[in-house]
């Protein structure tokens, strides 16, 4: 959506970034075993712009290395009832050597690859993998992993976050026998607040976008899901956040008051600088600490001289500096008429 005023845009972008886990339950089978073996929860966050055209996650696929009594491939149920590729994740309790890495993601119908393997450790990678059927481009969208205890001191959590705007075993023992847990997944959701936006702000700016004024407000307007907390960010966020850009931007923005509140133009911090300007209006939704952003991008871009032969209501909105009966000339035309831009 773009809206002009005094020669200024403002460009809103809306997005939504929802957050999905699924709860792994873990069951101990009976019968002697030498060593517990530790089980993952899985956990899904969302941070498409959209539906991702791909459809619902439903599994993840990884690998092992150098895992006591682990080897090869295996897989992580996210959607209840999902047919698994490969046997259910599972690690051998504090198993100091074994490393695992997500290769691949599923939905009901299509496996995804990446040629750039999600190495899981206690933080997200610094690089998003990309994701495609083929495992080269084009790519359809991004993940990152981590999961936690990262030691597999206890069962722990596989997170994958995911957005489309990103060997063999060395066992220290001889043939030991360990006991396997399995794991079925439960998922649950918490839904991103939803709002529509309407703005009255008027920016004033000299022809070097420097910014003399900003007046009016920008209001949100509940839809089907509120929010408890708003905040305003003054530029910190990248081109595309991930959701922890989102979490890490929300606790250093600006607090609003108000449910929804109406957002004054000083907030946004205007006068004073230069354009272009980014701001980000964050509405939050927490269901037991689990939370889920709506986000609207407002660029408010450089001014925008007008063309010979546009209609002009003085002569500071011409690129040529002439506005002459009410049309952008290219000269000042002192004797002559400008009908089409060109004096004649």
């Amino acid at each position: 959506m773009t809206h002009s005023v005094f020669h200024h845009a403002r460009i809103l972008t809306l997005s939504i970034f929802g957050l999905v886990s699924a709860v792994a339950v873990a069951a101990a089978p009976g019968g002697c075993s030498h060593s517990d073996a530790v089980t993952p929860k899985a956990e899904l966050i969302d941070n498409a712009s959209q539906a991702l055209s791909i459809g619902s996650l439903e599994s993840i696929d990884g690998t092992y290395t150098n895992c006591i009594e682990r080897t090869g491939s295996w897989s992580l149920a996210t959607q209840v009832g999902a047919t698994l590729t490969n046997a259910a994740l599972s690690v051998v309790q504090s198993d100091p050597t074994c490393a695992l890495s997500v290769t691949a993601i599923h939905t009901a119908s299509t496996l995804y690859e990446t040629n750039t393997p999600i190495p899981l450790t206690s933080a997200y990678q610094t690089t998003a993998s990309s994701f495609s059927t083929t495992g080269s481009s084009p790519w359809l969208f991004y993940a990152n992993a981590k999961m936690s205890p990262a030691n597999f001191s206890a069962d722990f959590t596989v997170t994958v976050l995911y957005s489309d705007n990103p060997n063999e075993a060395a066992p220290t023992q001889n043939n030991p026998s360990f006991a396997s847990w399995t794991s079925s997944a439960v998922g649950t959701g918490v839904p991103s607040p939803d709002y529509t936006l309407a703005d009255d702000i008027i920016v004033t700016a000299d022809l070097s976008s420097n910014v003399s004024s900003a007046t009016g407000s920008i209001d949100l307007t509940f839809v089907t899901q509120a929010g408890e907390d708003y905040v305003v960010d003054l530029g910190t966020l990248p081109a595309t956040p991930t959701y922890d850009d989102i979490t890490t931007a929300f606790s250093g923005g600006t607090a609003l008051s108000g449910t929804p509140p109406s957002v004054a133009a000083s907030v946004f911090a205007l006068t004073g600088n230069t354009l272009p300007l980014v701001r980000t209006l964050i509405v939050r939704h927490t269901v037991s600490g689990v939370s889920a952003y709506e986000t609207f991008k407002i660029t408010f871009a450089q001014v925008q001289l007008l063309t010979d032969g546009a209609s002009c209501g003085a002569s500071s909105e011409c690129s040529s500096t002439f506005c002459v009966t009410d049309v952008c000339c290219n000269t000042a035309c002192l004797t002559g008429s400008c009908v089409t831009g060109t004096c004649m």
